[in-house]
């Protein structure tokens, strides 16, 4: 393999793993979204998503499946674990 296709299939991965990244960021935004929904919060305002927490409609636990699906999304269109980095990246 010269150092052109190297470079290619490089820029190729790179740009899958972008827009993987993307498109998993992107679903756990609509989910996040639905979730605040079903709990009855208007917009994001903070106290209206307090109020669903103090309620226990919006649960550590939901937002930590939600995050698991697009950990497990990754993993199965990338072949690998996120980096730590890539995790900061999509969850801040």
């Amino acid at each position: 393999m010269d150092t052109t296709t190297t470079a290619a299939a490089a820029a190729e991965q790179k740009q899958k793993l972008a827009e993987s990244m993307k498109t998993q960021e992107e679903k756990g935004m609509q989910q996040v979204q639905e979730l605040y929904k079903s709990a009855g919060v208007n917009g994001s305002s903070v106290v209206s998503v307090l109020n669903g927490i103090c309620n226990g409609l919006i649960t550590e636990k939901k937002i930590e499946n939600i995050m698991q699906k697009g950990i497990d999304e990754f993993k199965k269109d990338n072949g690998r674990g996120m980096t730590y980095s890539e995790m900061r990246e999509m969850y801040g």
